[in-house]
C-alpha cells in the first residue's frame, strides 16, 4: 500500500494540500460518540487516540458488560468492539444489540486477532459489518472507522 500525493495547481502549498487529505476522516468524526470495548489497555488507547484525534467524543469500555452498560445509557454513532472479551465477548455483545437494539446493529465495528479460528470466522462472514484485523495499523483503523461512519449514515 502506498499514497501519493500531487499538487492540484501550481502554487499549492504543501502544507495545504496535507491538510486536504485529513478532512474527510475530520469531517465524518468530528462530533461522534463512539463506544470503544477493548480489553487490551494499549489497543483501547490506540483507538482513543485516533478517534479524538478526529474530533470524536470516545466511551471506554474494558471488557462486554461495561459496554453493553454504556449502550443501554447512550445511543452510540459507533461501537468498535473487540470479538474476544472477558464477561461478555463482542458476540455476544452484538447478539445483545441484535435482540434489543437492533437500530444499532449496523453501527459495529469488530477488531480482532483471532481471524483463525472456524467459530470466529463463520460468525463474521455472514455480518455486514467492518472487520479490524490486529495488529492494527493507524491508517487503516482511520479508515475502516470512516468508512464505518459514512456507512451508517448512509442507511
Amino acid at each position: 500500500c502506498f499514497a501519493l500525493t500531487l499538487p492540484r495547481a501550481l502554487g499549492v502549498a504543501a502544507e495545504e494540500a496535507a491538510t486536504d487529505t485529513l478532512t474527510p476522516s475530520t469531517n465524518l468524526l468530528h462530533g461522534r460518540r463512539v463506544l470503544v470495548a477493548e480489553d487490551e489497555p494499549l489497543v483501547l488507547d490506540l483507538f482513543s487516540r485516533v478517534l479524538e484525534q478526529d474530533g470524536a467524543t470516545v466511551t471506554r469500555a474494558r471488557d462486554g458488560e461495561e459496554a453493553w452498560s454504556r449502550i443501554l445509557e447512550t445511543d452510540f454513532d459507533l461501537i468498535v468492539a473487540d470479538l474476544r472479551m472477558p464477561n461478555l465477548d463482542g458476540r455476544a455483545l452484538y447478539e445483545r444489540v441484535v435482540d434489543e437494539k437492533p437500530s444499532m446493529v449496523r453501527r459495529f465495528v469488530f477488531a480482532t486477532g483471532d481471524l483463525v479460528r472456524q467459530e470466529s470466522l463463520k460468525f463474521l462472514e455472514g455480518l455486514p459489518n467492518r472487520i479490524l484485523a490486529k495488529p492494527l495499523d493507524v491508517d487503516n483503523v482511520r479508515r475502516v472507522l470512516v468508512a464505518a461512519v459514512g456507512s451508517c449514515r448512509a442507511v
